[in-house]
């Protein structure tokens, strides 16, 4: 009985899981009251998530707000054109908007895919550094290669989405973390297959020495690389620039 409430104890690791979740879905909701701050907000929660599945987190509002202030300006352009998207279709798909039976077959299947690419973008803009165009592309790219890992990501949100239907919101504060939870569990397997050193402890200098020996300095990084190395990096690029900009 001394185990199983003391620190190592199954009562206090699933006790402080739950305790984080519902934290950590506290603040995804504050910072998602402006709405076009959803993107930002999200990508700040998987960060925090799939850090914790790592062991790798420290305090969750400081890595949550730290995640959110650096991701803020992509997070949001993100966001915006995929909930343009989605209200435009919501016509269409919900008859408000009445189309012949091709174009609402074509609406439905760019529906599909945008729900595909909305699965992996932000748990992608999270840990790692890509320009905007990339985002989209790796997000593609990975969704329709790891189809069941996104449909299995797609049924956790409906489940969550029923729980908090038929329970009249009750659960509305808690499913978020939930959802995060599960679908950061699968989203970061996959990660790992294309990045294996990902929250790993590894020498971050070694890494980056070896990608630009390689010719792919400019491939997606990991977006919580000690800022100090990413700093010498940004000013030896620039120091190399000025100095043959005029060859």
């Amino acid at each position: 009985m001394r185990n199983f409430f003391g620190f190592e104890g199954p009562f206090y690791k699933y006790g402080t899981l739950l305790g984080d979740v519902l934290i950590l879905s506290v603040l995804w909701f504050i910072c998602c009251i402006p709405l076009f701050t959803i993107g930002a907000s999200t990508t700040a929660a998987y960060y925090v998530m799939t850090k914790r599945l790592s062991n790798k987190e420290k305090y969750i509002a400081v890595d949550f707000f730290r995640s959110f202030r650096r991701n803020f300006k992509t997070g949001t352009l993100v966001f915006l054109p995929i909930a343009f998207a989605y209200a435009s279709m919501s016509l269409v798909l919900t008859g408000t908007v009445v189309l012949n039976s091709a174009v609402y077959v074509a609406y439905l299947l760019l529906f599909i895919e945008l729900t595909v690419v909305t699965i992996y973008i932000f748990p992608l803009l999270s840990r790692f550094d890509m320009k905007f165009a990339q985002l989209f592309k790796s997000a593609f790219y990975m969704g329709n290669r790891h189809m069941l890992t996104t449909i299995m990501c797609a049924l956790i949100f409906l489940l969550c989405y029923m729980l908090i239907y038929t329970t009249n919101g009750l659960f509305v504060f808690f499913t978020p973390g939930v959802y995060l939870y599960f679908s950061s569990h699968l989203l970061i397997r996959r990660f790992k297959k294309y990045r294996p050193e990902i929250d790993a402890d590894v020498d971050y200098n070694e890494i980056l020495a070896k990608r630009a020996k390689e010719g792919i300095e400019n491939e997606a990084i990991f977006t919580d690389i000690p800022e100090d190395i990413m700093a010498k990096r940004k000013s030896d690029k620039t120091k190399w620039w000025n100095k043959n900009k005029n060859l």
